[in-house]
């Protein structure tokens, strides 16, 4: 049996490949301040994000409530659309278009069970 101990490892001296075990302790030290920066940028949105979508669902049972009294159907079609492709544009290129695409889907999905749920008056 061949030995592919240097094969598995090459990858790991490969200039495009570098950990944080093969840079030095300061190129290392500025990756982990970045990354936590970066983290911490991630955290104050994530609460923003967290607080508009709380409003968001305070809205939602309004709309529901609001359908339910004038006998509207809770799924319109076009609304999605319209809420899909709008929040979509917002991507700055085709993947982010596509994720924020597929967040918003799911956002509308749980709109549609929270306001199917609501208790006819």
């Amino acid at each position: 049996m061949a030995d592919d101990s240097n094969s598995q490892n090459e990858w790991k001296s490969s200039p495009s490949c570098a950990t944080l075990d093969s840079m030095p302790d300061q190129e290392s030290n500025q990756l982990d301040k970045n990354l936590h920066d970066l983290r911490s940028e991630i955290d104050d949105i994530d609460l923003q994000v967290s607080t508009l979508l709380a409003r968001r669902h305070e809205l939602v049972i309004e709309i529901g409530k609001r359908k339910h009294t004038l006998g509207a159907q809770v799924h319109d079609d076009k609304r999605e659309k319209f809420v899909l492709d709008r929040v979509a544009s917002q991507g700055r290129d085709e993947c982010a278009a596509n994720f924020i695409r597929d967040v918003y889907d799911r956002i509308l999905q749980g709109s549609r069970e929270v306001q199917n749920k609501l208790p006819e008056d």
